[in-house]
């Protein structure tokens, strides 16, 4: 993309004359867009110093990848959830960054992509930001909770449901799918009903189908 290849010191001092000339960086699209680019590329970067200067300087913090790619149309905040780049997640967050926001082709979402990288300190860090623990993704109906039971990621379970996460019969049907024990005792322990169907299934028939190994003790988990 045009621009990136600068070094980012060359940039940012750029940046700092022409919002000086003009008194205010969001005033022509052009420079806008640069702006954009430079975010994106200073995420992608781990940067969070240069991040903090550019926001600073009035580039958007909902800034978007718009090169081609399997992160195209990401925001800045799902750029840096999705490398795991914790601080640089919080510094977003604290200037604004909406967690709502979702982006690329599978539509995804800051909290449903931290829920299925099972890492537990940036659902916590996207809940504390008012991050909507039961956002459905539009089409599927995937929300954190449900992306969490799939993967089999306990702790994530655990924060999700003590933060008022709806438990309902995809994310049971998951768990037992996917033959993970501990967390369909957790999703019964929070409501979760054994006599629930999913996709016209009932859980009983989910147990019979689920990883030989741990059939036996789904079953007894759903005859209690």
């Amino acid at each position: 993309m045009r621009n990136r290849q600068w070094p980012l010191a060359m940039t940012l001092a750029g940046l700092g004359a022409l919002c000086g000339s003009t008194g205010a960086c969001g005033a022509r699209p052009d420079t806008q867009r640069m702006l954009n680019d430079k975010v994106v590329a200073a995420v992608k970067a781990n940067d969070v110093e240069a991040v903090r200067t550019l926001l600073a300087k009035g580039a958007p913090v909902d800034a978007r990848e718009a090169d081609e790619g399997s992160d195209r149309g990401y925001t800045a905040l799902l750029i840096a959830v999705d490398h795991r780049f914790v601080p640089l997640t919080r510094l977003l967050l604290h200037s604004g960054a909406d967690p709502a926001l979702s982006g690329g082709p599978e539509n995804v979402f800051p909290l449903l992509k931290a829920a299925r990288a099972g890492k537990p300190d940036l659902v916590t860090l996207l809940l504390s930001y008012r991050a909507d623990v039961n956002q459905k993704r539009p089409g599927d109906g995937m929300d954190p909770l449900a992306i969490a039971c799939l993967e089999g990621h306990l702790p994530i379970v655990e924060r999700l449901v003590a933060r008022n996460a709806a438990v309902e019969p995809q994310d049971l049907s998951y768990a037992i799918g996917a033959g993970h024990v501990e967390v369909v005792k957790r999703l019964l322990a929070a409501g979760g009903d054994s006599a629930w169907t999913f996709g016209g299934r009932p859980m009983t028939q989910i147990a019979r189908e689920s990883p030989a190994r741990v059939r036996a003790d789904l079953l007894a988990l759903l005859k209690r």
